[in-house]
């Protein structure tokens, strides 16, 4: 037996048709293109027989389906990958803040929240309450009343080392060794600020899988996080300044007044009450804001090494989906090339069809990518960053899924009122139909015996779309019990005899056989490929 070639999408023929034979799919689950194995099984069981040789002849009336799907949804995967790539203003505006800032809270990195986390470490460090501790210290010291006198220098020196010694100098020398007070704050701050990036990172891979997102709002989104992580650094900064300087300035009034000599100015009442009660607390919103500003610092780099992957990607997915093409050349059916009613051709089907997808259908499209990416390589994200397959294989993705879709979506077309659009009455569609039939006669092999054995089989819609044509071609081809076959986008006629013997073929009756022993004296060559043939064989005969 000589090996045939079915085709990977051929064995579907063979896998739909086994259940009717009683014959177990599992056997054609995965066959390959040259898959003799499979194939001597199918023959061993009876589902393929021996049919001899025949002549056959087809004729169809058939609409361009395979066109109008396949320029659709290259349309189509186009405005996919365009939302995925091209900022959205409105949801820049109204969408990602809204959801920026709940992301900020839920990280911990709202600034009132992460300054009570700094807060309660430097409490934990001191063991009571900072400010309670800053109140016992200072308060007795603050002079009262109108003619209140100063408290003694050496109780202020007192004072003032033991609040030094839980804060800190102010402007103190760059290396020194920080308080316990000030490493709590600081280890809290590098806590704070690891767990803050690793969320980050989490985050930037969720808003590419998010429908609502995909690139470009996981680029806006990660922009306004950088934003505002400079902006908060920066402000904190400044304000950490700021209240360095009070703390220096209360500071030095302090330390000016606990070396006082005879002849030196004595501050005023108010003016050592003041630097009593500002210096501690001043002090300590400096260490506080300055280890807010390092957290922010801190989650820059990871969001801005995001930044970069996401608009690598951005690019790399533009690039590969190509710059818009010049269209495509339109179609204009010809003598039996069937149309829906109202379009010409291909381009006005493409254009009706892309008239009734809505934002829903893109959705559907876009949740079909993620399905078909996630089991074997974990999302867009994954596949684009993460896999062999790359931004190359996402967009073959996209487009795949969108052509499943939209052929899904197109469903069963209405033949009949194709048929209804292309040939006004009814006299003419079955005159149509009649030479459908006459031209599908395999009239090469001319007339014979074999001619009394003809099978013509009809292939049409099934349903009550494809009733009328159905009963019309019935009446038109003169056939009794005409068989009719399913076919989903096409009328088909098809004509055979089954039993034609080879010597009734023109190409190997008495003119071919002429040709053959003449053309090799002419032109001194063989018309074999092997040059061992020497004689001409009866064809009936082999």
């Amino acid at each position: 037996m000589a090996r045939m070639s079915l085709g990977e999408g051929k064995w579907r023929m063979p896998r739909r048709a086994a259940p009717e034979a009683g014959l177990p799919v599992r056997r054609l689950r995965n066959p390959t293109r040259h898959d003799q194995e499979h194939f001597d099984w199918l023959v061993e069981h009876g589902f393929f027989a021996v049919a001899g040789d025949g002549a056959f002849g087809v004729t169809a009336f058939d609409w361009p389906r395979a066109e109008v799907v396949g320029r659709t949804a290259a349309a189509v995967a186009r405005r996919v990958l365009t939302a995925w790539l091209v900022p959205n203003v409105r949801r820049a505006r109204e969408v990602i803040p809204a959801w920026a800032a709940a992301q900020w809270t839920q990280i911990g990195l709202d600034p009132d929240a992460a300054l009570a986390k700094l807060q309660e470490a430097a409490e934990t460090a001191t063991g009571t309450r900072t400010e309670d501790l800053i109140t016992l210290t200072t308060e007795p010291l603050v002079p009262r009343g109108w003619l209140a006198r100063l408290p003694e220098p050496d109780r202020v020196a007192v004072a003032i080392d033991g609040l030094v010694k839980l804060f800190g100098p102010p402007a103190g020398p760059a290396h020194r060794q920080p308080t316990a007070a000030e490493a709590a704050v600081a280890d809290a701050a590098a806590k704070l600020g690891e767990e803050s990036s690793h969320h980050l990172r989490r985050i930037a891979a969720a808003l590419v899988e998010d429908q609502q997102f995909r690139m470009a709002g996981a680029e806006e989104a990660t922009r306004q996080f950088l934003a505002t992580t400079d902006r908060l650094a920066d402000k904190y900064n400044a304000e950490a300044t700021v209240a360095e300087q009070k703390a220096t300035a209360a500071y030095e009034c302090l330390v000016q007044y606990t070396h006082y000599t005879k002849g030196m100015r004595k501050p005023a009442a108010a003016e050592l009450a003041d630097a009593l009660r500002l210096f501690p607390r001043a002090r300590y919103q400096a260490v506080l804001y300055r280890a807010l500003a390092r957290i922010y610092l801190s989650v820059h780099d990871p969001l801005a090494l995001q930044l970069t992957n996401i608009l690598g990607c951005k690019d790399r997915l533009a690039e590969i989906a190509g710059p818009v093409g010049p269209p495509a050349a339109d179609f204009i059916p010809g003598p039996r090339r069937l149309m829906p009613p109202g379009c010409l051709g291909v381009d006005d089907a493409v254009a009706r069809f892309e008239g009734v997808l809505t934002d829903a259908d893109l959705a559907a499209i876009d949740a079909r990518v993620q399905a078909a990416l996630e089991p074997d390589l974990g999302g867009v994200f994954q596949a684009c960053f993460h896999s062999a397959v790359g931004p190359a294989g996402v967009v073959a993705a996209v487009r795949e899924e969108t052509r499943a879709y939209l052929d899904a979506r197109l469903g069963e077309v209405d033949m009949g009122a194709m048929f209804a659009e292309r040939y006004r009455s009814r006299q003419q569609a079955e005159t149509a139909v009649a030479h459908a039939y006459a031209e599908a006669d395999p009239e090469w092999v001319g007339g014979g015996p074999w001619a009394g054995t003809e099978v013509t089989v009809l292939g049409a819609p099934d349903g009550v779309a494809g009733a009328p044509v159905r009963e019309l071609a019935t009446r038109a081809i003169p056939v009794a019990g005409l068989p009719i076959a399913e076919s989903r986008d096409d009328v088909t006629i098809y004509r055979e005899y089954p039993a034609v013997p080879l010597s009734a073929v023109p190409h190997l009756g008495p003119a071919g056989s002429t040709a053959y022993q003449n053309l090799p004296e002419s032109n001194q060559c063989s018309l074999h490929s092997r040059l061992d043939v020497t004689a001409w064989a009866d064809v009936d005969a082999v």
